[in-house]
């Protein structure tokens, strides 16, 4: 009898892991072809006794209009994942999962249309810079006090190409809880010219942060 030997195993490839991700805009399509429909040329004269006169209408044209989808948000992310960009996506909340990526450094949610953030950002215990310059924030939870290692925190609007600023401006106040960061060292809150500071407030940002 002839035996014959089994193929030797070959183990899968390893992936290695990504602590990082970036979501980015969608990227720039090329113009839909346009559609031109010809409208029948029509003479139209009129005879007087002394004068012609013929008028010609021009073909009329139909473009059709090129429209973009709302740019997706991943459904899921790694929740071992260490620094997240979700900038410039037109985002206007944060997707529930944020609270799960406990083991965040870096959260960038800057140039959306964020107008508040959910009590659970608190959770994110391990962030130490988030970045939330050109949203149209009108509040900030009281859990964001509970980001124990944050050190850089941005609320400012640097502005478009023509100067124009709209984001952050209906921000009145920051939460009375801002005072516990006490890893902060950087704050930014450039052209919130709506925004109120206690007394206690400006004496920690100003001591923590030279504001």
């Amino acid at each position: 009898m002839t035996t014959t030997e089994a193929p030797a195993y070959a183990a899968p490839p390893t992936t290695a892991r990504s602590t990082t991700l970036i979501v980015s805009p969608p990227p720039t399509a090329e113009p839909a072809p346009t559609t031109a429909i010809a409208a029948p040329t029509t003479a139209i004269t009129t005879t007087t006794t002394t004068t012609t006169t013929t008028t010609t209408t021009a073909p009329a044209t139909t473009t059709t209009p090129l429209l973009y989808p709302e740019y997706p948000i991943p459904d899921y992310i790694d929740p071992d994942i260490t620094s997240l960009d979700l900038s410039n996506i037109g985002m206007s909340e944060l997707p529930g999962y944020i609270a799960n990526l406990v083991n965040l450094q870096t959260l960038n949610l800057s140039s959306n249309s964020l107008t508040e953030l959910p009590d659970e950002i608190g959770s994110l215990i391990n962030l130490e810079q988030l970045n939330l310059t050109n949203n149209r924030l009108k509040e900030l939870p009281d859990s964001i006090g509970d980001l124990s290692s944050l050190v850089g925190l941005s609320l400012s609007c640097q502005g478009d190409d023509r100067g124009r600023c709209y984001s952050n401006s209906e921000l009145k106040e920051l939460p009375d809880s801002i005072v516990r960061l006490e890893n902060l060292e950087s704050v930014g809150l450039l052209y919130n010219y709506n925004l109120e500071l206690t007394t206690e407030q400006s004496i920690f940002l100003r001591t923590c942060c030279n504001y």
